[in-house]
């Protein structure tokens, strides 16, 4: 099989290393071909497609060119497209595309944590009180792979700010607790960091399982953390997505994952796609950008 790679960064070579793994021929579009060493590469995608068909795509340039490569790969006859997360920008929204020859999917590997299935499976059935999400990580920390300040994450026509950034929470509570709603929310600029986007996000939402969701999210936090707490009527649960574990009633189970193991099982889920898969599809890919877009016009 052969899979087609567009973009060569810090996630693109995470998935370069991962598609070897699943033996595809990796083929790579990069501005940057000195840094390709073992794959064939191409500069543009018009030459990728001339010479090769290809089975997979995985699209993980910056998030403001991914509308504009959907668009070019629109017709061409690649069965699965994945690309990495967030679907695309907030104003891009109103160009909705239609995909004749494409599967597309959505970048959400954190829905493949072992503590977030195994949260899905014990809530199915519970009245759930009360959800309670933390992400926080220090950004100059967080991304270390060059100055934060020269990156997309600090700028918001690249879709940098914590709640672009930190649009897999938004995810996967849509994923675990269905359609929110926008109750209240709270985003601003607090810190000293030097970017010109939000650093911290307070939101509070209901949704078609759950009365109260609060999400609280920053770039601030030193030490790291990325935690989901549910309440039901019998149950008390606590994940931890940066160790994959979780706490229910006190009991703790930690899984002992290598580092690219959800990532491996979102590829392996597209793949083998079917009505029960888990994999986020373009429209549920869509209803996060709706969400971060009322949220950044201030809807209540």
């Amino acid at each position: 099989m052969k899979a087609l790679l567009i973009g060569y960064g810090s996630i693109g070579k995470r998935h370069a290393s991962i598609l070897l793994e699943l033996d595809f021929k990796v083929h790579i579009i990069t501005r940057y071909p000195e840094e390709v060493s073992s794959y064939k590469f191409y500069h543009d995608l018009k030459d990728a497609l001339a010479e090769n068909t290809y089975d997979y795509c995985v699209i993980s340039n910056n998030t403001d060119l991914h509308l504009q490569t959907l668009n070019e790969l629109q017709v061409a006859n690649i069965p699965k497209i994945l690309v990495e997360k967030p679907l695309y920008l907030v104003h891009q929204l109103k160009n909705k595309i239609a995909f004749d020859y494409n599967q597309v999917f959505i970048g959400y590997n954190l829905r493949f944590l072992k503590c977030v299935q195994k949260l899905k499976s014990v809530i199915e059935n519970q009245k759930i009180l009360t959800v309670d999400v933390y992400a926080g990580q220090y950004l100059p920390l967080w991304r270390p792979d060059g100055d934060y300040r020269q990156h997309y994450y600090g700028l918001r026509n690249q879709g940098g700010g914590v709640i672009m950034d930190f649009s897999h929470e938004f995810d996967y509570l849509l994923y675990l607790f269905g359609h929110l709603s926008l109750m209240y929310s709270h985003f601003s600029k607090e810190s000293k960091l030097e970017i010109n986007t939000e650093d911290i996000f307070v939101g509070h939402f209901k949704s078609e399982k759950c009365n109260s969701l609060l999400l609280r999210m920053n770039y601030l936090d030193k030490v790291g953390k990325r935690s989901l707490r549910v309440n039901t009527n019998e149950y008390s649960i606590e994940c931890d997505l940066i160790s994959d574990s979780i706490c229910i009633n006190g009991a703790l189970e930690k899984y002992d994952n290598l580092r690219n193991y959800s990532y491996k099982e979102m590829h392996e889920n597209i793949l083998n796609h079917n009505s029960n898969s888990s994999a986020c599809t373009y429209e549920e890919g869509r209803k996060t950008i709706e969400l971060i877009s009322d949220i950044m016009q201030g809807n209540k």
